[in-house]
């Protein structure tokens, strides 16, 4: 729910942006640009070639335009000028040809009128800031005048014409507040896959070739870019060279070494992998880019989760940048009235954003990242195939000086604006567009060229009641779920760091495994091409550990206490192994002195002398385990062999025996005075002393 704060706001601009407007309308149509019915609606029929936008008071104005087709003889030109507009919105008409205020007419010298190899025609005028006569365009005061540049037949037919401006510069030379102006650019792309055999490393995709190629024909631009440290890896040293001049005044906003949205890290719980990524990243950038780069910004093409904000925030950044679609979305939102040259906050909450809507940046669970918004009319100017390169700068650098007309005024230190010009999105601006459009603003003076990281110092808070405008971001278009890939990537990375330590001649090889895992959770990757890679390394993981050959299993018999038992082990690879061999055995029936052997298995067979000590007779079990060298990962199943002991010697066999005849003479003797008892009871019983006489103990 909006405030009432918002509403109030929403007011005042309206009146701010649309009372202007409503009086330039109400000029009469006389000022109208004559000669032309419907013009929004034509196609342009003479295009702009070359024209500076700044115009000294007393000079000369050249424009350079061509037509769809030769003019026929006799045919005029003339340059029409209009009142001078301090609003963008009189621009944005007067690009529709709702041209308002007409001031004066210089006609073109007909005999100049003669084309070059290329069909263009030069069309010069003087002006002048006193009353204009014949071909004299009057610009009576300092500002930024629309104009019509007009062909007509020999019968006064309009044949073509081409909407333009010019900034009369003052005079005396004053000194206006200015624009701080940061220019943008994106250049990402799904990371090459180690060892996916799909390319070569330095093989970059065709768009993002060309995207690099426009950022090297920059001249002298400061620009704030975005790029992805697997790119930056791949250039070779011509590429990283050229992107070095390129980029000498500009600034590289730190990235993960892989493409991984913030909000897919944190949603997976993948917070931990995305500072490690962002860790590599910034080295990467630091060895490839010779020029200011850190995390304190992040632009998001995409919207945000809070929690992925609040991931971001632990990682230094300081200021939010979004596209105009994200802006326009988002709760709190001023629409098309708003002000993007001053700064909102957004909302960022770790519990349900819609839970309490009147949290804001100062409840004590809140907290708020500074957010800059994309001009989105700026930034159709350079994505505009309708127009020529030349008429597009143009129209972007008297944008610009027409923002700068419109606050003049109150702009201060207390009252700072920026504006971003770049693409809406990924992506960089045409280098012809660019580098025109900074060439016209120079001669203006309305602007000052900053990066990104300073952005915060040049732009003020957009306040409404004494608050800064606040926004929360709409939810994310569905992002990808790396919970399931996750787990398949964390069982992986064990098996390949276990297997790396099998490699005697390692060669790199883990940690190419484990760089292709790492590049696994990028966001621009498919599960399906995912899966594919896990499944290459899983493959190549098997195939050194299938070189491994365990015995079959086996009895083997021991005459003694101790002796050495012989192990028949083989390595099918053409390269050494190194491998860890356990054998335990049953209730520790027989120990092992040398515990757990380390060894190095060259290729083919190796018997691998093992001390063994019995502890008892008998046939048991004695289990064989080949595992990696951290004894994490059994190589080969456990084999089961049979030990059987058949005589003991030594000090347990005596103990034994001693045993043995100790109870049998203690039977004996048993068995020797049991005997003697009953006969000394048969003795008594029998003998004729005792014995009575036969009808003994009867009475008569």
């Amino acid at each position: 729910m909006k405030s009432s704060g918002t509403t109030l706001l929403r007011t005042i601009l309206a009146v701010v942006f649309a009372v202007p407007l409503a009086l330039s309308l109400a000029v009469t149509n006389l000022g109208i640009a004559p000669g032309r019915a419907s013009a929004a609606a034509e196609a342009e029929t003479l295009v702009l070639v070359h024209q500076d936008l700044a115009v000294a008071p007393e000079g000369k104005l050249e424009i350079t335009i061509h037509p769809s087709s030769p003019l026929p003889e006799g045919s005029r030109v003339s340059v029409r000028a209009y009142k001078a507009i301090t609003l963008r919105e009189q621009l944005k008409r007067a690009i529709d040809h709702q041209l308002s205020g007409f001031i004066t007419d210089a006609a073109v010298a007909p005999e100049t009128l003669v084309p070059d190899a290329a069909g263009n025609l030069l069309i010069s005028v003087q002006t002048s800031a006193t009353d204009a006569s014949g071909d004299l365009l009057r610009l009576p005061g300092a500002g930024l005048y629309p104009l019509l540049v007009v062909a007509t037949s020999g019968t006064g037919e309009t044949l073509g014409d081409v909407v333009t401006f010019a900034y009369r510069l003052p005079d005396p030379p004053t000194v206006l507040g200015q624009l701080s102006i940061a220019v943008l650019a994106s250049i990402t792309a799904p990371p090459f896959i180690p060892g996916d055999g799909t390319a070569l490393p330095t093989a970059l995709p065709a768009d993002v070739t060309t995207q690099l190629a426009e950022l090297d024909a920059y001249q002298g631009v400061k620009v704030s870019l975005q790029i992805s440290p697997d790119i930056l890896a791949r250039l070779d040293d011509a590429g990283r060279a050229a992107l070095g001049t390129a980029m000498a005044d500009g600034f590289v906003m730190t990235q993960p070494l892989v493409p991984l949205d913030p909000s897919s890290a944190t949603a997976s719980n993948l917070d931990q992998q995305f500072i490690d990524l962002m860790n590599q990243g910034d080295d990467v950038i630091g060895n490839s880019v010779l020029t200011r780069h850190n995390s304190t910004v992040w632009y998001a093409p995409d919207s945000l989760t809070d929690a992925g904000g609040l991931l971001l925030l632990q990682q230094r950044a300081q200021l939010l940048v979004i596209p105009s679609a994200t802006y326009l979305a988002a709760e709190g939102s001023l629409g098309d009235i708003t002000d993007y040259s001053q700064l909102f906050r957004t909302v960022l909450s770790d519990t349900d954003a819609n839970s309490d809507a009147d949290q804001t940046c100062e409840s004590a669970s809140m907290t708020c990242m500074a957010t800059a918004v994309i001009d989105p009319l700026l930034a159709s100017r350079f994505a505009d195939t309708s127009l020529s390169d030349e008429q597009a700068a143009l129209y972007t650098a008297a944008d610009v000086v027409a923002y700068r007309e419109q606050f003049a005024d109150s702009i201060s230190p207390s009252n700072r604006h920026a504006l971003i010009l770049g693409l809406d999105g990924v992506g960089v601006a045409r280098a012809a567009r660019m580098n025109r459009t900074i060439a016209m603003l120079d001669g203006t003076a309305a602007a000052n060229f900053i990066t990104l990281d300073d952005f915060q110092n040049k732009s003020g808070a957009l306040i409404n009641d004494g608050q800064q405008i606040e926004l929360r971001l709409p939810p994310p278009a569905a992002g990808v779920d790396l919970t399931v890939r996750a787990k398949d990537l964390d069982d992986v990375t064990l098996a390949a760091t276990t297997v790396a330590s099998m490699l005697v001649d390692n060669t790199a090889r883990g940690g190419a495994w484990l760089s292709t895992i790492s590049t696994l959770y990028s966001t621009a990757i498919t599960d399906a091409q995912a899966d594919a890679a896990i499944d290459q390394v899983n493959a190549q993981l098997q195939q050194i550990r299938s070189c491994i050959v365990p015995p079959d299993p086996y009895q083997f018999t021991l005459a003694g206490q101790s002796t050495t038992l012989f192990l028949r082990l083989r390595n099918d690879c053409a390269e050494p192994l190194h491998v860890l061999i356990r054998l335990a055995s049953d209730a520790r029936k027989m120990d092992f002195p040398d515990g757990d052997i380390e060894t190095d298995l060259p290729q083919g067979v190796t018997n691998l002398p093992v001390p063994v000590v019995a502890r008892t007779n008998g046939t048991f079990t004695v289990t064989l385990d080949i595992l990696t060298k951290t004894g994490e990962l059994p190589i080969v199943p456990t084999v089961d062999l049979r030990a059987r002991v058949n005589t003991l010697t030594g000090l347990p066999q005596l103990i034994t025996g001693v045993g043995l005849l100790l109870l049998l003479t203690w039977w004996v003797r048993n068995l020797r005075r049991s005997r003697r008892g009953r006969r000394t009871v048969s003795g008594r019983t029998e003998h004729p002393v005792t014995k009575p006489a036969p009808g003994a103990g009867t009475t008569g």
